[in-house]
């Protein structure tokens, strides 16, 4: 088994998909332009699904602390990421930061901030 998607319930995902197809390098795998619109994105080996669903409220994705939910993606230029990516409205709640036994990380709220 693997893991096919996750899925953000946003009050926007249009503009969501293209915040991330356009700065984190994701592409459109599947759109849907139903009552309540949705899209798949591919990035790397998983999907993403951004979706609206009127029935239920979006969660206040801002308000939540990163270790509550986030999503990783690795970078070989931390800092010049981070820095294009706060330029193109992500928010940064610390400075980025390096472990020995992974990449450099930089915690981010690229985009989920509109999401709400």
């Amino acid at each position: 088994m693997r893991l096919e998607h996750c899925a953000l319930q946003v009050t926007d995902p249009l503009a969501m998909g293209e915040w991330y197809v356009k700065n984190l390098g994701c592409s459109v795998a599947r759109s849907s332009s139903a009552a309540n619109p949705g899209l798949f994105l591919q990035a790397g080996m998983v999907l993403i699904e951004i979706y609206k669903d009127d029935k239920l409220p979006a969660p206040n994705y801002p308000s939540m602390p990163p270790s509550t939910l986030h999503l990783a993606f690795t970078s070989e230029h931390v800092k010049t990421d981070r820095d294009r990516l706060v330029h193109a409205s992500a928010t940064t709640p610390v400075a980025y930061f390096a472990k020995p036994d992974v990449r450099h990380l930089a915690p981010l709220h690229a985009r989920l901030r509109t999401a709400r």
